[in-house]
């Protein structure tokens, strides 16, 4: 018996509380990001403790991709902002590529914050399946969230689900799942609360590409020119969703 427990007391019921939620429960415990969604697999996670090192700065007119200490992360010393100026068709935009995990759903979640300028904040997954390219993501803006349909193209999201990053100076958390099988979208939440979107299939197209998914964090102003930033604190790939 371990000093100061009842040899009753030690581990939770099984019947109750599977393995796999007491090891997720540790890892949140434990400092990890992945702390509220945690139904999938994580395949791939960024909290930006160790630098930016595994993302390429593609901004454009002036944006650009920065490590910062504030405003201060909640899982890590450093989060990755765009910075955006006050130029036209400024745009800051933080790419990578993972290895595309044999899944039928792939989850992608984000911890973001920003300043009250009006702005687009796109966070797009390019996922290449071996026989399909199949164009995922999601846009938050003042107005509501929108999810990816094509690429260049999205689409409001019904039923609505309010942006979570939408109070300034506040840290939100959005998640999508994609069904890869039936190319549409599972479910979409936020710590606001959670939807099945009625959108339909995703826009896809043939492509034999190598499996992969290309990942990008992409922002730019919304009507006249002006300074923001968009500050992401972790962002976070899961397979494996149920």
């Amino acid at each position: 018996m371990t000093r100061g427990h009842p040899d009753w007391g030690l581990y939770p019921s099984l019947a109750a509380l599977s393995v796999y939620e007491i090891s997720g429960e540790q890892a949140a415990r434990l400092g990890s990001p992945v702390n509220m969604f945690r139904d999938g697999l994580v395949c791939f996670m960024d909290d930006f403790r160790h630098g930016l090192g595994a993302w390429t700065d593609a901004s454009l007119n002036g944006g650009a991709v920065k490590l910062v200490a504030t405003p201060a992360p909640p899982h890590s010393p450093f989060a990755l902002q765009l910075d955006i100026p006050a130029t036209a068709s400024a745009q800051a935009k933080a790419t990578t590529t993972i290895p595309y995990p044999p899944t039928n759903t792939l989850g992608i979640q984000i911890v973001a914050q920003t300043g009250g300028t009006p702005y687009v904040f796109l966070v797009e997954a390019d996922i290449y399946t071996g026989t399909r390219l199949i164009y995922a993501g999601f846009r938050l803006v003042q107005a509501g969230v929108w999810l990816g349909m094509a690429e260049g193209g999205h689409a409001l999201i019904t039923p609505t689900l309010a942006d979570p990053l939408a109070v300034a100076g506040r840290w939100g958390l959005f998640q999508v799942v994609v069904d890869l099988s039936s190319e549409s979208y599972a479910r979409a939440r936020s710590n606001t609360g959670m939807v099945v979107p009625t959108l339909g299939v995703i826009n896809s197209v043939d492509d034999t590409s190598a499996p992969r998914v290309e990942l990008a964090l992409r922002a730019f102003v919304s009507g006249t020119p002006a300074a923001f930033t968009i500050t992401a604190a972790a962002v976070i790939v899961t397979y494996g969703e149920p």
